[in-house]
């Protein structure tokens, strides 16, 4: 479980400048992300903590696998050591903001070539909002239920292509596929139903072993932070192709995620009950029960 403390406090300030106004990157956040030339960054207000630097120059110390993690080019090995380990860094680095000024360990965020955050070896969609997948399945199953008969009973999702995650603002192709037109033989032509979905995008950091299950009471522990996610759909070429395995070639073209990670630890104070079961859906199974009333 992810608690609430001093780094969340609003009467919190830090000695970067900040002279705009609307502040998206305030002390209390503290989002994660990658540049080209630097390495691992964490945004504070219109500047960014160049970590190899801090560390360097002593401003955070760490024990060696924390800074050798964090002096990496991805953030992988830093998301492998686990929970408390990120929100010691946090801590330290929220110390490190709010104490004695050292802005020689800043660059602008203007001047980053931010990347993807880190090495993506698989990802998995979700069809997890219930007024979604009615309206998506409306559209392709018109005259039936939307609702497939599981989707009531067990998260639905399906593993994505990884190396099509690509950081906001990259170029995205109009991707081509086999349409079916109502009145003839299926065609090869560009997607004219190209859309967009705006999700969240979940980084898991430590993992577990092949095998071996990850309960609900562990669940949160695993999870590092989120970004904003355009899952890109061409809908003609998915109406077409998508039974009986799912989507394939409408959803492996593009999807977009934003460049900074913000924390499970800095979300804390904004956690709240989910979305109430409606009367007469089916029980949830115990396994999927959730350990606590709030959730992201």
């Amino acid at each position: 479980m992810t608690n609430i403390d001093h780094t969340h406090s609003l009467a919190a300030n830090t000695w970067v400048p900040y002279e705009g106004e609307r502040n998206d990157f305030p002390i209390q956040n503290l989002p994660w992300g990658v540049c080209e030339k630097n390495g691992i960054v964490v945004a504070i207000c219109d500047q960014a903590v160049v970590l190899r630097k801090a560390i360097e120059d002593g401003k955070l110390q760490f024990a060696d696998d924390i800074a050798c993690a964090l002096k990496d080019d991805s953030l992988n090995a830093f998301m492998s050591l686990g929970k408390d380990t990120w929100t010691h860094v946090r801590h330290e680095l929220f110390s490190m903001l709010s104490g004695e000024p050292c802005p020689e360990v800043l660059c602008p965020i203007a001047s980053l070539q931010l990347i993807v955050p880190a090495k993506i070896g698989d990802y998995t969609d979700f069809y997890a909002a219930r007024n979604h997948a009615t309206n998506v399945g409306k559209m392709f199953r018109p005259d039936s239920d939307p609702l497939m008969p599981n989707y009531l009973h067990l998260p639905v999702g399906y593993h994505g292509r990884a190396s099509s995650i690509i950081i906001s603002g990259s170029e995205v192709r109009r991707p081509h596929g086999q349409l079916k037109p109502d009145d003839s033989a299926p065609i090869f032509a560009p997607c004219k139903l190209l859309d967009y979905e705006m999700e969240f995008g979940a980084f898991i950091g430590s993992g577990n072993e092949i095998g071996k299950r990850i309960s609900m009471d562990d669940a949160t522990e695993h999870l590092f932070g989120l970004v904003i996610l355009n899952d890109w759909s061409a809908r003609d070429i998915q109406k077409w192709e998508y039974q009986p395995l799912g989507p394939f070639n409408a959803k492996n073209f593009a999807s977009t995620i934003s460049p900074w990670i913000v924390t499970v630890d800095a979300l804390a104070p904004f956690r709240q009950s989910g979305p109430a079961r409606l009367e007469g859906d089916p029980a949830v199974l115990d396994y999927l029960l959730p350990v606590a009333d709030d959730v992201f």
